[in-house]
């Protein structure tokens, strides 16, 4: 903690920051929030600049109305209650902005809906220190968005953000449901049109019941996040399974498209995951035909490369390039035909999604950044949203990889000294065995220097990074277990980049 220091009768200097309001409101109090930031006389040099990112880094939630809040302006709507539903009117290109009040650890229940046809609503939750707790966008146009059993960890003023993600005006409702225990630990119920945003615990099923007419087609759509494998299967009224889908990796989506029901009743959607893991997920439930229809193989991209393409309706294109680990690549998708909604997926050789792309409106263009965690051939996916047909832009490029600089071996028991230029990282070999546990203790040589060290194994990739001291502290990993014979590297950096001369040891833990 840069302000963290005993206090001894010492005389201190401070900096005062005032945050106030943006010029022209007149609040009743124009001062919004104070920041004292103190240090020892004798020491202030060595925390002034520490101070100073912390205060350029300072952002502060308000409700007055008209402050900016994810980059449109806001309307503050009112105060949200416990099992009340609420109706109110977006404005094109502002959000509605509500509040509740909930004590610590309650779970809270949010079901947005629009009641104007083509509306596609977004759902975000902040809690009272500022942090965004939840974002619900997984539904398309005319889908209700559905947050279940979110759990809320501090007491205090929540804000309940509404916004639509083409900015159009449109009216809505809003409901807040708060309970000491979560409503939807087994699931629920399902509405065609509805996207519920759930979490799945550990070892545990959901169960989420919809009523079908024979002869109606289905589309089914099970996102899971990062953390787990979802396996989706769907019964029918008799109990007899008509569907079941574990065709992806972590984080991948299972979808059933276009899938008829073969008798009226009541069916089930059951969420599992394969290995047994928590997390979180969406499972959106929609009548009628799969929105894509078509998969293109457009070509081969190679870096530096620019292609021009025309899609079909309904249609996707996916795109092959080759890249190596660590590589660092820009995938930019420029719609030439204005009515064009580009969404643009990134899939590692093993088809998992690395990343993905549709946050700007119709005519502009979609951006992704990644780097690539090893070698094999990647796909560039790329369609329009709202599947209209048009004429697009992609350019794939290589970015240039920040790589350590070798400076030379270290042996156990060791003490080295290095000089880092700025912007350099310092990359030290060790041979090792495996079993081996060890201590790693890295020191500034001055005060204005902030260092963190990172270990890679005998394939070159980070296994950690350590980064807890402040300026002019050192780093140490203690009792680090090495995992497999070879050779293993040490880098160390600093932190802002300014450089600076360090001592560095690694010996057997005692």
């Amino acid at each position: 903690e840069p302000a963290g220091f005993v206090e001894d009768g010492a005389n201190l200097r401070s900096r005062i920051v005032l945050l106030t309001m943006s010029e022209g409101e007149e609040p009743e109090d124009k001062t919004q929030v104070i920041f004292i930031f103190s240090a020892p006389v004798d020491q202030w040099e060595k925390f002034d600049d520490t101070f100073a990112q912390m205060a350029n880094s300072i952002v502060i939630h308000d409700l007055e109305a008209g402050f900016i809040i994810s980059d449109s302006d806001a309307d503050f709507e009112g105060v949200l209650e416990s099992q009340n539903l609420v109706s109110d009117a977006l404005e094109n290109g502002r959000n509605d902005l509500w509040t509740f009040n909930a004590a610590n650890f309650r779970f809270a229940t949010i079901t947005l809906t629009p009641e104007d046809p083509g509306l596609d609503l977004k759902l975000t939750v902040i809690n009272p220190s500022g942090q965004t707790v939840a974002v619900i966008d997984n539904g398309y146009t005319d889908d209700t968005e559905v947050a279940t059993d979110i759990l809320l960890t501090d007491p205090g003023n929540y804000v309940v953000q509404v916004s639509e993600f083409f900015n159009r005006s449109g009216r809505y409702s809003l409901s807040l449901v708060l309970t000491t225990d979560p409503l939807f630990l087994e699931g629920g119920r399902i509405r065609p049109g509805q996207s519920i945003h759930s979490e799945l615990p550990a070892n545990g099923q959901q169960l989420w019941l919809f009523d079908g007419v024979a002869g109606e087609v289905v589309s089914i759509v099970l996102t899971p996040d990062d953390r787990f494998d979802a396996i989706l299967n769907l019964f029918g009224p008799d109990g007899n399974r008509l569907v079941a889908l574990d065709e992806g990796f972590n984080g991948d989506a299972e979808v059933v498209a276009n899938f008829v029901l073969p008798v009226t009743g009541e069916y089930t959607i059951l969420v599992t995951s394969f290995a047994g893991n928590s997390g979180t997920y969406t499972l959106s439930l929609d009548k009628g035909e799969e929105e894509t229809s078509n998969f293109y193989e457009a070509g081969d991209l190679a870096y530096g490369d620019t292609r021009r393409e025309t899609l079909q309706p309904h249609e996707a294109h996916t795109w092959y390039f080759q890249g190596k680990a660590g590589d660092r690549v820009t995938i930019e998708v420029v719609p030439v035909t204005s009515i064009l909604d580009l969404d643009v997926w990134l899939l590692d050789p093993n088809v998992k999604k690395l990343a993905a792309q549709d946050e700007n409106l119709q005519g502009e263009s979609e951006r992704i950044e990644a780097q690539l965690p090893q070698d094999g051939e990647y796909v560039v996916l790329v369609r329009d949203f709202n599947g209209e047909p048009g004429v697009y832009e992609v350019t794939l490029n290589a970015m240039p990889v920040k790589r350590p600089t070798y400076v030379g071996m270290l042996s156990y028991g060791q003490t080295v000294t290095g000089d880092l230029p700025p912007g350099q990282m310092d990359l030290w070999l060790f041979d090792a065995s495996e079993g081996d546990v060890i201590d790693i203790v890295v020191m500034p040589n001055s005060a204005d220097v902030d260092l963190l060290i990172a270990v890679q194994n005998p394939d070159g990739e980070t296994v950690l990074t350590v980064d807890e001291g402040a300026l002019g502290e050192g780093e140490q990993l203690l009792d680090f277990v090495v995992t497999s014979d070879g050779v293993w590297g040490i880098v160390v950096q600093e932190f802002f980049s300014v450089g600076g001369g360090y001592t560095l040891t690694a010996d057997f833990a005692q």
